[in-house]
Parts: C-alpha cells; sequence; structure tokens
C-alpha cells in the first residue's frame, strides 16, 4: 500500500513537471508572437521601414528605415545625432530623444545630458521652437553600453543654401570625434545620394541646400536611419524648454516619439 501511495506521488510530481513545462514553452512562444506582431504592426503604420534590401534607394521623412543589418557603429547601442544649433526640426527632436534617455536611464543627471536650453533660429520657419542642445554621454544596463552622440554641423542661423553650405556641412561631420567612418559615410549616402519620397527625386540635403536634422541608431543586429520630424515641431512653439522638461509626460506625441526611438532600439539588440 505504501509502495502505491509513493508510485502516485512520483506520478503526479511528474506530471506536474510536465505541466510547469508546457507552460513555460507556451509563455515563451506568446511572447514571441507578442514581439513580432509589434515589429509588423510599426512596420505597417509605417514607423519602421524594413524589407529584404539593407541599402535603400529612397526613404520617407519621419520614418526609421534599416541602413544595415550589421552594427556600424562602436559596439553596444550607439544613438547618432547630426543637427545644427537653430534646427527648429531637431530642437523639436530633441525632446523625444531626452525622455527616451531619462526614461530608460534615470541615474542620468540633466547635466550631463543638457548643454543648453534654447529656440530655434527664428528666422525659420517653424519658427521659436524650443530645444535642448546636447552633450555626448553615455550609459550602462544590464551589462550593455548605450551611448549617445552629437555633432552641430551648423550654428544657430544656416550659411546660404547650396552646394557650399551641403559641401561646409560635410567637412564638419567628417572632422568630428566620435563619430565612426562608417556612420559618417552613412550620413552622407543618406542625406545627398538617397532621394526623400515626396521631395521630386531628391536627396534631402539637395532639396533643403544644406544637411538636416537626422540620426542613425546601431546595435549588435541592425543599423537604422531616421530624418524629419518626429512630431510636428509647431505643436510646441513659444513654450519654453524648461515648461517641457518640468511637464514632458502631458506631452503625448512626445511620449510617442521616444517610444519609437525605444522600439528601434529594441530592434537593433
Amino acid at each position: 500500500m505504501a509502495n502505491k501511495k509513493k508510485l502516485e506521488e512520483q506520478r503526479l510530481m511528474i506530471e506536474n513537471l510536465k505541466r510547469k513545462r508546457r507552460n513555460i514553452f507556451y509563455t515563451a512562444i506568446a511572447i514571441i508572437v507578442a514581439i513580432v506582431v509589434i515589429v509588423g504592426v510599426l512596420v505597417g503604420s509605417g514607423v519602421l521601414q524594413s524589407g529584404s534590401s539593407n541599402d535603400p534607394t529612397s526613404v520617407t521623412s519621419g520614418t526609421w528605415t534599416k541602413v544595415s543589418s550589421s552594427d556600424i557603429g562602436q559596439g553596444g547601442v550607439n544613438i547618432y545625432f547630426l543637427s545644427w544649433q537653430g534646427c527648429p526640426i531637431g530642437a523639436s527632436d530633441s525632446f523625444a530623444i531626452y525622455h527616451y534617455f531619462h526614461t530608460n536611464f534615470p541615474s542620468l543627471s540633466n547635466s550631463t545630458m543638457i548643454k543648453a536650453e534654447h529656440f530655434s533660429d527664428p528666422s525659420e520657419s517653424p519658427s521659436d521652437i524650443p530645444g535642448l542642445l546636447f552633450h555626448n554621454f553615455t550609459a550602462t544596463s544590464s551589462g550593455i553600453t548605450y551611448s549617445f552622440h552629437v555633432v552641430y554641423v551648423y550654428g544657430e542661423t544656416l550659411p546660404p543654401d547650396g552646394p557650399t553650405s551641403v559641401n561646409a556641412g560635410i567637412s564638419t561631420l567628417k572632422a568630428v570625434s566620435g563619430f565612426p567612418s562608417a556612420v559618417i559615410n552613412m550620413f552622407i549616402k543618406m542625406e545627398t545620394s538617397v532621394t526623400t519620397v515626396g521631395l521630386g527625386n531628391q536627396a534631402i540635403a539637395s532639396y533643403a541646400g544644406h544637411l538636416t536634422s537626422s540620426l542613425i541608431v546601431t546595435g549588435p543586429k541592425a543599423s537604422y536611419y531616421f530624418e524629419g520630424e518626429m512630431y510636428n515641431p509647431s505643436d510646441i512653439s513659444g513654450v519654453s524648454p524648461s515648461t517641457i522638461l518640468s511637464s514632458i509626460s502631458s506631452y503625448s506625441y512626445i511620449l510617442t516619439a521616444s517610444s519609437n526611438i525605444q522600439t528601434t532600439v529594441s530592434t537593433v539588440l
């Protein structure tokens, strides 16, 4: 009788183990499916552009475009920001960049990240857009290094638009430290050689007459490029940078743009 009871206990224990393993397996499958669905939705909605080619012949402003299936950065995760000090788009995008790092790395102080609060060039349209000028900085999470690198290729005002201005910006970009040659070359290619949809078969720098605000995110699995507005800069026209910083969670479009950065970072890991 005792032996039968012991055998029954062993049988139940084995069944419980099998049940737990099945639950773990199904949970893992569910997580994988959820990730695939989320990425699929973002690709379908235009937040991420993907495809078999990592050598795009055109890009759509306001979307993240895959430009390499490998890391063209420096190891870990790197976010490279090309802008100019008076750029209204660079100003508005800066709050999404700030929110991404502030949310994911709360130990980073504002003084570590922010060099200055400012407004965009009032002669540019849209005008008087608040923004943040950044330092370069690094943070670590779960053994992964996340680095932010920035270059401002022009000052508060632009030189006259045209090839001379584009070339001056390229010279400044090439001279900056902390940007690997592969990243520099990718910025130049995407800004001057790859056409932007809706700009009459022109690359964005040719259309604008100067280098424009753009980002490259790199990681172990891929590298992505972004140009243009993350949201409408006019939505924050005239609001002081300090006001936005103190109540940033109330700006839903900034939170959405920050979330899209987070999604892109997750995609390259």
